[in-house]
């Protein structure tokens, strides 16, 4: 063994691989999605492109989170100083910042005499804007998993579970969410020890015809039933769509290194394809003569993809514009690599 060099086991390596192309994955289906969900929104799609948008919809997020968790089991470790400054470095910071740009872009856009301190309160705390309601769902997520880190996670899961059907009953759309994606991170959690295990199983051949059945299951479901994202009755044909992105993510090689980079830096992407898509549709809107509706979903998902990977470049920690995505700091930790969202390789 050389003196001075880390050599990581092999296994290890192949572990962080998939799970950033996981994220790459999860990454490439949000930017699609809502490159749909935008122009379909303003001009209308063939109902068979909404109706796939839709059914490839409900396993992103849960995915997201649940890798979050996976995450969890050396960084629920550290000292609070380290653990919570990490988090609002990396994800309290952002979300202040790029709500209030993407409030910029909304209001200008359609109407700027709304755009007042009631509204940026607003956006900032229980009305998020757009996509932003992610980033302070996970920031409370971290936050209650310090709290509640001392309790065992089967007990936590159960718990959950118990709070997402309550939800259900209520009807409270933003509860409902918020516990869904909690449970889906917890879960990430319970097994963060054991990822060797989950891969092994995750890789056997009953549970791929399991969540294959349980895959063909959403297609129909979708079509009868419409939106079915965060709904606690179809959760198991989610979860088992989400663990086939898994299984697929380990089945790639070192060919799709650009998908391990989109996971690597997936806080960038998540960040910034949301503006892009509403300047482009919006830009194509007041345009005398618009294009095809098709088209102009395709180039929203290039221009997203081209300049979030023209972010993370000119965006990097520690450069001029590092302080977009992440909080400047003086001292940086080894421990925000392993469990922060985005940077290096982080998730969320």
């Amino acid at each position: 063994m050389t003196v001075g060099k880390i050599v990581r086991p092999q296994s290890s390596t192949k572990r962080i691989a998939w799970m950033d192309i996981s994220r790459g994955l999860a990454i490439v289906l949000v930017i699609i999605f809502h490159s749909v969900s935008e122009v379909d929104k303003q001009f209308g799609l063939p109902e068979i492109v909404v109706d796939i948008n839709n059914v490839i919809a409900p396993a992103r997020m849960p995915l997201m989170v649940f890798l979050s968790g996976l995450l969890m089991g050396k960084s629920i470790q550290r000292s609070f100083t380290v653990y919570f400054g990490g988090k609002a470095a990396r994800i309290l910071w952002p979300y202040f910042l790029w709500s209030i740009i993407l409030m910029l872009i909304v209001f200008v856009g359609s109407d700027p005499t709304a755009f007042s301190m009631d509204s940026v309160l607003a956006g900032l705390t229980y009305m998020p804007v757009d996509h932003m309601w992610f980033l302070r769902d996970l920031f409370i997520f971290y936050l209650l998993s310090l709290v509640l880190k001392s309790l065992p996670r089967s007990i936590l899961l159960i718990l959950v579970g118990v709070l997402l059907v309550a939800a259900e009953l209520i009807g409270n759309m933003q509860l409902i969410r918020f516990t869904y994606l909690y449970l889906f991170f917890c879960s990430g959690w319970a097994i963060a020890h054991k990822r060797d295990q989950f891969e092994s199983v995750v890789r056997s051949r009953v549970i791929l015809g399991i969540c294959l059945a349980l895959s063909c299951v959403l297609p129909p479901i979708v079509l009868h039933f419409g939106d079915v994202r965060y709904s606690v009755i179809f959760l198991p044909a989610v979860a088992g769509f989400a663990v086939l992105v898994l299984r697929f993510s380990m089945c790639l090689d070192e060919r799709f290194e650009w998908l391990k980079y989109m996971g690597r830096n997936s806080l960038v992407y998540y960040l910034v394809h949301w503006p892009v898509i509403l300047v482009l549709v919006h830009a194509f809107g007041v345009m005398p003569k618009t294009l095809d509706s098709l088209l102009l979903v395709f180039i929203c998902c290039v221009s997203a993809f081209i300049v979030c990977f023209l972010a993370v470049v000119c965006c990097r920690p520690g450069g001029p514009f590092g302080f977009l995505f992440e909080f400047p700091r003086r001292r940086q930790f080894p421990e925000d690599i392993d469990a922060s969202p985005g940077r290096g390789r982080a998730t969320y």
